[in-house]
Formats: C-alpha cells, sequence, structure tokens
C-alpha cells in the first residue's frame, strides 16, 4: 500500500470540468503543466515516481505560476 494520492487524477479531472465550462485554454494550460512535471519524472510512487501528493501538486502549481504567470489562490 503506498499510502499516496495522486494528485494528478485530481488536475485531469479539474481540466475536464474546465472544458465543459468553456474554458478550455484553461484546461489545455492546466494539463500542459502536468505533462510537464511528469515528463520531469515528478510523480507518486504509484506512477513510478518517489514524489508525495504535496511534491507532486507544488511542482504543478510552480509550472503554472512559471509558464503562464498563473499564481495560486493561496498565493494570491
Amino acid at each position: 500500500m503506498f499510502r499516496v494520492a495522486n494528485p494528478v487524477a485530481t488536475f485531469w479531472s479539474a481540466s475536464e470540468m474546465l472544458t465543459w465550462l468553456g474554458e478550455e485554454e484553461a484546461a489545455k494550460k492546466m494539463m500542459d503543466a502536468v505533462e510537464a512535471v511528469t515528463e520531469r519524472g515528478i510523480a507518486t510512487r504509484d506512477l513510478g515516481g518517489s514524489a508525495g501528493t504535496k511534491e507532486v501538486t507544488d511542482a504543478v502549481c510552480q509550472e503554472l505560476e512559471k509558464v503562464y504567470g498563473i499564481v495560486p489562490v493561496e498565493k494570491a
């Protein structure tokens, strides 16, 4: 048992919701950030990585901030 929640599925679901709401550009940015992070090998153990839930989430948020200037709500 890994005892880790994989945040990628949550990001993916949020992206689908954004698409459904007509926010295709925002959905694409989110998935691009997730893909960039996982391509660098940042993933939870269930996906073959060594990062925890928080580390993956933080990496995706940092990617969104770096590439698109999108600041997470808690930092705003």
